[in-house]
């Protein structure tokens, strides 16, 4: 089927990598792109941004934003001239408050309020609205009911993304100040300055810590032991923990009451949930059963490292390196823990909802499969429920086949208007707003793979170099292991490669068998790059195409200390 990619508005919109990898289906995509939109306004408004908000459509099933500056018009043909912006940003009366905004920002550490909030009211409400859909009893449900809970998984999935995205500047915006000042000085780079939030992110290393380490401490508490499990089926292995006690069960049963429902390698209903992936189930109870040696506390010497790069800063900036780099440490797991109770889990929510409903309507020969369903807008599914419109069924196979088919390097990374090659002019801009707009970018810029494909060195197939970004340091030669999702944990070995498009928290339990970690997508601050620090292993990001280019089983070396991954043999 042949698809045209044009812009879905005036301007310049931009394909969105960050968080999704593929086209998503149409139940969810609008939902996604709303929550996000809304969540993301309201940051820029009160930490002062000139960014007024992210317009973000669907194109054919991919997401494309569109970045809307304050006092931009309707139909932008590109950026203002240097004068015009150096005038707006002072006459403008919401460039001027924003202005203000920034500077209150800082003197009050509102990051620190936006934490505060997030800890003691948003994230239990939010426990509460997921566990609440968690514990229906699907089923029982009849079909009237089960049409009154998609509506609620629906609402709760909007109100997710905004809540996840709300805190979008809080999280990031303290860890870009930090990057910027500290590579100002031109004798520290972005990756030395972000090496130095090692540790500060537990969330990372692993989502519902507590509920998992109270099933761990039943299960040593029963005198059980890992390599007592390790022969049981993945399929049979809840069944067979759930009767060797009854503290087990309970604890087995907590721990998937919250993280069983989460979607486990992306943000969008078309990945599977914990519950579906049993194998990674048993990897991730096993993994910490087991304690493996090579997790580091994150300790470390990181406060050896944080004053190495004070002392190379000049006198003057090393009061501002203090401020940063203690608010960037504290505020940073804000990032990932948005995600783990908001999105993640209610998308998954919904999943299963919709999942239930395939179900019923596979049972009465209307679609030839569940999973099918995920393919229906919401009035298509509830249509199909009702008794209509059974006749819809090429056409979501023709969806499924388009998403699968159609990677994210075959869509323009542009559309509309072209971007500025020109950074925008920072230097033009009153403090306040020169300071949001710093620590956006350095922020953003890390978070993405915003450098264009690299080149691939190819001399002969069997000497095959990629180059991406070194994010973790060393170097490891070993076993490729290309990995699509947690359905392949089950291959990987001891010491292994991991290649793979990107990462999530369900990465976590295999982290630690790993030898190397090589993603095709992700950025200095992406989760790849996060946790291939945390473990002490080598890391490359945003190499484009190693998935594509590194047959699986091949040997590799990883250099993490230059960013290339070579193909050995």
């Amino acid at each position: 089927m042949e698809r045209n990619f044009e812009a879905p508005g005036p301007g310049t919109w931009e394909l969105e990598t960050t968080h999704f990898v593929s086209a998503m289906p149409p139940y969810a995509i609008n939902l996604i792109g709303d929550g996000i939109a809304r969540g993301f306004r309201e940051g820029s408004v009160k930490y002062g941004l000139m960014l007024d908000r992210l317009e973000m459509k669907d194109v054919h099933g991919f997401i494309y934003a569109r970045q809307v500056m304050v006092g931009e018009p309707d139909e932008p043909k590109g950026p203002p001239p240097a004068w015009l912006m150096y005038v707006l940003t002072r006459v403008h009366p919401e460039m001027r408050r924003r202005n203000k905004a920034w500077l209150t920002a800082v003197k009050t550490k509102l990051w620190e309020k936006d934490l505060r909030e997030f800890d003691t009211v948003m994230k239990p409400d939010s426990i509460r609205r997921n566990l609440a859909l968690v514990n229906v009893d699907l089923p029982a449900l009849d079909d009237d009911e089960l049409l009154s809970h998609l509506d609620a998984c629906s609402e709760n999935m909007l109100e997710m993304y905004y809540r996840h995205h709300v805190y979008s500047v809080s999280a990031v915006a303290p860890v870009g100040a930090l990057v910027a000042m500290v590579t100002e000085s031109g004798t520290i780079d972005a990756g030395e300055a972000i090496a130095l939030l090692k540790g500060s992110t537990p969330v990372s290393a692993g989502a519902f810590a507590e509920e998992l380490d109270a099933l761990v401490q039943s299960l040593r508490k029963a005198g059980i032991a890992a390599s007592a499990l390790e022969a049981v089926p993945p399929e049979d292995f809840c069944d067979h923990l759930r009767g060797s006690s009854p503290d087990i069960a309970s604890a087995l049963n907590r721990y998937l009451q919250f993280a069983g429902a989460s979607v486990v390698s992306g943000y969008s209903i078309d990945e599977k949930t914990l519950n579906e992936v049993p194998n990674l189930i048993k990897s991730r109870i096993l993994g910490s059963l087991a304690s493996p040696a090579g997790v580091d506390s994150g300790v470390g010497n990181v406060d050896a490292q944080i004053a190495s790069v004070r002392s190379r800063l000049p006198q003057a900036q090393q009061a501002d390196f203090d401020f940063w780099i203690e608010t960037a440490r504290k505020v940073n797991r804000l990032r990932d823990e948005r995600g783990v109770y908001n999105d993640t889990w209610a998308a998954g929510i919904s999943r299963t909802a919709i999942l239930e409903a395939g179900r019923r309507l596979a049972e009465r020969g209307v679609l030839p499969e569940a999973e099918l369903a995920l393919e229906c807008t919401e009035p298509e599914l509830s249509s199909l429920i009702r008794g209509e419109n059974a006749d819809i069924t090429s056409e979501l196979v023709q969806r499924r086949e388009w998403r699968r088919s159609t990677r994210i390097e075959d869509c323009p990374e542009w559309l509309g208007v072209p971007p500025s090659a020109d950074p925008p002019p920072l230097h033009l801009l009153p403090a306040g707003l020169r300071g949001a707009m710093k620590a956006l970018l350095a922020g953003l810029t890390h978070l993405n793979d915003m450098e264009p494909a690299p080149e691939v060195d190819r001399e002969s197939d069997a000497n095959l170099t990629l180059q991406g970004i070194a994010v973790s340091r060393g170097t490891y030669e070993g076993t490729a292991r290309v990995i699509s999702g947690p359905d392949d944990f089950g291959r990987i070995q001891q010491g292994d490669v991991l290649i793979t498009k990107n990462t999530s928290a369900a990465f976590n339990a295999v982290l630690a068998s790993l030898g190397a970690l090589v993603t095709d997508r992700g950025g200095l601050l992406s989760h790849a790059a996060i946790v291939s620090r945390e473990y002490g292993i080598p890391g490359v990001v945003a190499t484009k195409r190693a998935t594509h280019s590194i047959p699986d089983g091949s040997r590799v070396r990883v250099n993490g200390d230059n960013g290339t991954v070579s193909l050995l043999s």
